[in-house]
């Protein structure tokens, strides 16, 4: 009988229970948990050191025995499992806050949204204003505002974006007058927005540059939902923008008012009551509590033990798994005031209200993490949108030491040409990439203007490409949107730890993709962007170290290869310069790839028809580059504008922006093909590397 590889497996179920995967355990039996849902407990069955928190763990004192209050600093997150590593922070000064939200988050953009004779809203030519009218629809007295004549105004001055929907909208009945009136400072930008509270009318729409357009929904007994939508513009000041009533009535009018609110959007959506930034509720909704950070000196730490530990902090806007956490012996486990144990410098500003963690003395795997999610997720806790990774080897790192083909597999020296991809389907094709098991590849189509998938039959196998592709993602309708204005993309590169963010480099910026389905580029959308106009000049490709910290381009015009440091992993939002490389004769450079130890760059010198291979006396670092070799490509292909290569480093493929073809080079030896053995019997190849079938 043949033997069944296991090494890569993470889970193999049985009747009774699961074999799972271990970080450098093989497998260790886990009884399958008793009937009900997942909890985090479940994960240190073996006796795994580690801690797990959540809401249910925060206490207003160091000892635990009393419940945070909202608004109330959190002195101390009890450990949920049996390590005891609970999080304190004695100094009441530095003490997070108890928050709550809805999880789907906040949406009303006002404050004291039902508190209007606080400071948080401006009052002008009000005789009064108290909270004694009769109960709202949403259980709460509402106010009574009596005019004193002229133009009553009750706003607040609220951040507006330009050219974005917002709508607002107030709860009203009519009091002794039944005509009720919205607009704003100035009126130029939307005033006379009118409603009839005893007909349950809209009167007009008013008028103004912001485009206003009015809509009334009836509640019952008297009560109706006034809204209205409108259109920011260009040419305002964001921070002086105002919303609210405008009401031209006369002296001793009265209306009774409740549950305002502003938001996103061209509807209306339900009420959200925002007492503070930390407390907001929804009626029919659960809030969740969190605890939010200042960012300047609230922190907590929990004495723990010392070893390596994936850590996962569960944040409402996302959330964050850092892989091999090294804690030595004495040390602790930090949460704040910017950071994780571990985390990259401001990692907390990006993950919103924190509503608990999990550290565990092991890799956590893939499915495990899908368990931890859905079980946060009742926390109001967000996808988990990023992973970083520190290198797990307690010794010191080597000195950088020039590279031979003994210690890095990837090399352009004797590369022969072994085939090429039919011609495929677009128009002006420039960079080619893989997915990380090679079973799809895709394309960048400039003029055509879309991202092209193709399933390959086997790994890496171009040839077998169907021309016309396996679908695309169309990036027209955004890629001119941008501060260049225009579309001239060329640079495209996939996560290979997760299949689920892209990066689309249109010449001097970066566009962030997600896609919903991983290496599906079809589920690909706009998430995120960067112009890099003031340093960069006309870059073609990218490439990226697998920890997310340092990505790197090239640019033609400048002669040069740039290198960005991300201060949070993966996110182009966060990028610093980092150094940059002359490239000596740069002879039209389009194409940059970087082997895996960060010791070797490949660049594509199109001018010249060739690919030039580049050694890094420090590793991941460009500026430190000498080029060492070249291999010419100008047999095959007239017009090179991409080189990309396999994982192992025994091929490398080159995309020919004229004949839409990609052309496969390597040792000739090693092609993945089926040889016929002595006795009859056949091997294939595996990843290039013969395996032996033991019987």
């Amino acid at each position: 009988m043949g033997k069944i590889d296991l090494t890569r497996a993470l889970r193999i179920n049985t009747q009774t229970g699961e074999l799972r995967g271990l970080k450098g355990a093989g497998f260790a039996w886990v009884k399958p948990a008793p009937s009900g849902a997942f909890t985090p407990a479940t994960l240190f069955a073996r006796g795994e050191k580690g801690t797990w928190t959540t809401p249910s763990g925060f206490f207003a004192d160091t000892e635990g025995t009393q419940p945070a209050a909202l608004g109330e600093g959190v002195a101390r997150v009890s450990d949920l499992g049996e390590s005891g590593w609970h999080a304190l922070q004695p100094d009441p000064s530095r003490r997070p806050l108890l928050g709550r939200a809805p999880k789907g988050g906040r949406r009303n953009l006002f404050t004291r949204t039902e508190e209007f004779n606080t400071g948080s809203w401006t009052r002008f030519d009000i005789a009064s204003l108290a909270q004694d009218g009769p109960t709202s629809p949403f259980g709460a007295p509402s106010w009574t505002l009596v005019s004193s004549g002229g133009t009553a105004r009750l706003r607040q001055f609220r951040d507006h974006l330009p050219n974005t929907d917002y709508v607002m909208s107030w709860v009203a009945k009519k009091g002794t007058a039944s005509i009720l009136e919205f607009g704003n400072q100035g009126r130029a930008r939307f005033h006379s927005v009118t409603f009839d509270l005893d007909a349950g009318a809209v009167i007009s729409n008013g008028s103004g540059d912001w485009n206003p357009q009015a809509s009334i929904q009836d509640l019952g007994d008297g009560w109706f939902c006034c809204a209205v939508r409108y259109t920011t513009t260009e040419g305002f000041n964001p921070a002086s923008s105002e919303a609210g009533l405008r009401w031209s009535t006369a002296a001793g009018d009265s209306v009774y008012l409740a549950s305002a609110q502003l938001e996103l959007g061209s509807e209306p959506t339900p009420y959200q009551r925002v007492s503070s930034p930390l407390d907001v509720t929804e009626n029919g909704a659960t809030s969740p509590a969190f605890l939010h950070f200042d960012l300047s000196d609230d922190a907590l730490e929990a004495e723990a033990s010392n070893g390596w530990f994936d850590v996962i902090m569960f944040g409402r806007a996302k959330t964050w798994l850092q892989r091999n956490v090294r804690i030595p012996s004495g040390g602790t486990l930090a949460i704040g005031p910017t950071t994780i144990t571990g985390g990259a410098d401001n990692l907390l500003s990006s993950l919103g209200g924190i509503v608990g963690w999990l550290a565990i003395d092991r890799s956590l795997t893939d499915p495990e993490i899908d368990d931890l999610q859905g079980y946060y997720n009742a926390f109001g806790a967000a996808a988990v949108m990023g992973v970083s990774q520190t290198e797990p080897a307690p010794e010191p790192e080597p000195e950088p030491k020039e590279p031979d083909s003994s210690d890095a597999v990837w090399t352009l020296e004797d590369a022969t040409y072994l085939g090429q991809s039919p011609a495929l389907s677009g128009s002006d094709m420039r960079t080619v990439e893989f997915s990380a098991n090679g079973l799809r590849a895709y394309a960048v189509f400039r003029s055509t203007e879309v991202v092209r998938q193709y399933d390959l039959s086997e790994p890496f196998d171009i040839q077998s490409a169907a021309p016309a592709g396996n679908g695309a993602h169309d990036f027209s309708g955004y890629i001119a949107t941008g501060v260049r204005g225009d579309s001239v993309a060329h640079g495209f590169f996939i996560r290979k730890d997760t299949g689920t963010t892209a990066w689309l480099w249109n010449r001097t910026e970066i566009w962030e993709l997600t896609l919903s389905t991983a290496w599906d580029i079809t589920t690909a959308t706009q998430t995120g962007y960067l112009y890099l106009g003031a340093t960069m000049s006309r870059g073609h490709d990218i490439d990226w170290k697998a920890d997310g910290t340092r990505w790197f381009v090239e640019d033609r015009n400048n002669d040069r290869v740039y290198q960005w440091d991300c201060a949070i992993p993966w996110d182009v939002e966060t990028s610093t310069l980092a150094g940059s490389y002359a490239i000596p004769n740069g002879d039209g450079v389009r194409g940059i790839e970087l082997d895996p130890t960060g010791s070797r760059m490949f660049l594509m010198h199109t001018t010249a028809q060739e690919a030039r291979e580049y050694h890094l006396s420090t590793l991941w670092d460009v500026t430190t580059a000498s080029v060492v070799r070249a291999v010419d490509v100008s047999g095959q292909s007239g017009n090179p504008r991409s080189i990309v290569f396999r994982p192992d480093g025994t091929q490398f493929f080159v995309g020919d922006a004229s004949s839409r073809r990609v052309h496969l080079y390597g040792p000739p030896a090693l092609d993945g093909r089926t040889y016929q053995t002595t006795d009859g019997e056949t091997f294939q190849t595996s990843d290039n590397k013969l395996f032996t079938v033991e019987k």
